[in-house]
């Protein structure tokens, strides 16, 4: 029974991790908005923004916003948005990129809420008790 909790815990990592970098895309593409050129080369062919770094960069994103949200920590939700904010300040006025960044960010941290309150539920519910033993939330 407890390798079916560890397994189910697992999935919520993957779903969180994996699944908000599918999820990102998704919407992404749904919104028609392409990824827009680097302000720098404007000539240069259409080529995603999104690369590796900024794949991972989203994980540890949704990681953080899973740890700020099971410990009742607005603070480190604030941090994380703030800290994203500052780094892209410069590319923010170009509308195409902002919208874009707008986009994908709501919806990476949305995703890391949604994933983190059902993961809350299940391990509250159903599951080992984990994260409020360890994150000391509901106590």
């Amino acid at each position: 029974m407890i390798a079916l909790h560890i397994a189910i815990y697992l999935a919520f990592l993957l779903a969180l991790t994996w699944g908000g970098n599918h999820a990102v895309r998704l919407i992404l593409h749904a919104s028609g908005k392409p990824a827009p050129l680097p302000p720098e080369d404007p000539e240069a062919p259409r080529a995603p923004i999104a690369k590796p770094g900024g794949r991972f960069i989203g994980i540890l994103e949704r990681l953080l916003i899973f740890i700020g949200v099971a410990a009742s920590s607005l603070q480190i939700m604030v941090a994380v948005i703030a800290l994203k904010s500052v780094a892209r300040y410069k590319d923010l006025n170009d509308r195409a990129f902002a919208e874009y960044f707008l986009i994908g960010s709501m919806t990476s941290i949305l995703w890391a809420i949604l994933i983190t309150f059902a993961a809350i539920i299940y391990d509250r519910e159903w599951g080992l008790n984990l994260i409020a033993t360890y994150l000391g939330i509901f106590s």
